[in-house]
């Protein structure tokens, strides 16, 4: 992931964008959630991602909460929208993936 930052850091354009979507770590460390995706290597905690991010070069301008699990299930677009307006709170535990937008220093 450092490696893979870093060259990202070289070759972005000036004023330009680092997007991504990571899943959450919290999931599969702490409640033994097998990943979806297996080409997922390394999974991150909130924390040890925005250390990591800003370790690299990058300012986070912000993330958000993809969804949160319980509103998922009732209705997606609701749930996009809970995350949303509350993302920033619940981002580190409750959220199953981050999606994150961050600028070279």
């Amino acid at each position: 992931p450092t490696g893979a930052l870093s060259e990202i850091r070289r070759v972005l354009r000036d004023n330009g964008k680092l997007l991504f979507i990571t899943p959450n770590g919290v999931f599969s460390r702490f409640f033994g959630v097998t990943p979806i995706d297996s080409t997922h290597v390394k999974e991150f905690t909130w924390f040890e991602l925005q250390n990591l991010v800003e370790k690299s070069g990058f300012n986070i301008l912000y993330a958000i909460a993809s969804g949160l699990p319980l509103f998922n299930r009732l209705s997606p677009k609701y749930s996009r929208m809970i995350a949303k307006a509350f993302g920033r709170i619940v981002l580190p535990i409750a959220c199953p993936s981050f999606w994150v937008v961050a600028e070279c220093l």
